[in-house]
């Protein structure tokens, strides 16, 4: 493949025209269109040029070197989407650990103060019972025996009192 083959090449797979690259280049399309031709070659201010556009060797374009079998900029779409997911998979992560601990404190908060509230030991196991469910059934009793030794305190600190 030689130089003006590997232009050609290079700007179609980037999907631009002629007049694109003539004005990136600050040359004339007439000029781009001999380059491609083969009937002239570029400076080499503007060789360099193309190989930063493009973003491919300059001893690439001069040489007759094969490019990989991937084109660069598949390489880049996929690095792009790749670390799109990854983006999307740690925020899923973050958010979801977040909702965990802010769940799980607003629990522990809600079971702390549940002890010391004036309801009955049955209304207390009932609700405590309800919210931990069948696995938890032993905190939930302990929570109630709390909540009734608490309760009991409270009645003898009441009847002292008067």
């Amino acid at each position: 493949m030689n130089f003006n083959e590997k232009l050609l090449n290079l700007r179609k797979n980037a999907g631009m025209s002629q007049d694109v690259l003539a004005e990136k280049l600050g040359v004339t399309r007439q000029a781009v269109s001999k380059w491609e031709l083969g009937t002239a070659m570029p400076e080499t201010e503007n060789i360099i040029k193309i190989s930063k556009i493009y973003d491919v060797e300059v001893d690439w374009l001069l040489n007759h070197k094969v490019l990989p079998e991937t084109i660069y900029f598949e390489k880049k779409t996929i690095f792009n989407i790749s670390w799109f997911i990854i983006y999307i998979i740690m925020t899923g992560i973050l958010l979801g650990s977040l909702m965990f601990f802010a769940i799980n404190i607003a629990r522990g908060i809600t079971y702390s103060i549940r002890p010391l509230s004036w309801l009955t030991v049955s209304e207390y196991f009932q609700t405590s019972a309800y919210y931990r469910g069948r696995r938890f059934l032993f905190k939930a009793l302990f929570y109630g025996i709390i909540a009734k030794v608490s309760f009991e305190i409270m009645k003898f600190i009441r009847i002292k009192g008067e």
